[in-house]
């Protein structure tokens, strides 16, 4: 995995630069040309943003857990697909987990609490 260190070396630039250009910063002050490098060699070294870092960091994971029983899929499966689509412009990754109990509802909402999702959305049928 590519770190910052090693883009900024690369750029021959401050690790705060490098973070400030990829994390599109608007308070910092850094000239179009200096940006246009680090993302050039950003882009050569394959840097991906390290998601776990960046939610202890901010505070916020960017997944939303949907989680909807069989039968209010099959009715809804559009409205789930709409709300995935939403989500990912806003730049949340979604989990998507199907359960067909309420026990097995908690089960999943347990497993997945380890990954500090943002947000649930459940959806059921069990009335």
């Amino acid at each position: 995995m590519v770190t910052i260190v090693e883009i900024a070396r690369e750029a021959k630039v401050s690790k705060s630069t490098v973070s400030a250009v990829l994390n599109h910063d608007a308070g910092a002050r850094i000239c179009a040309e200096t940006q246009k490098k680090v993302l050039q060699v950003a882009e050569r070294l394959g840097y991906s943003a390290n998601q776990a870092a960046r939610s202890l960091r901010s505070g916020h994971s960017r997944l939303v857990g949907l989680l909807f029983s069989p039968d209010a899929a099959l009715v809804i499966r559009d409205v789930i697909a709409g709300v995935e689509e939403v989500l990912h412009r806003a730049n949340y990754n979604t989990v998507l987990c199907s359960f067909n109990s309420p026990a097995d509802l908690n089960f999943r909402l347990n497993a997945l609490s380890s990954k500090r999702p943002d947000g649930w959305l459940i959806i059921d049928s069990f009335g």
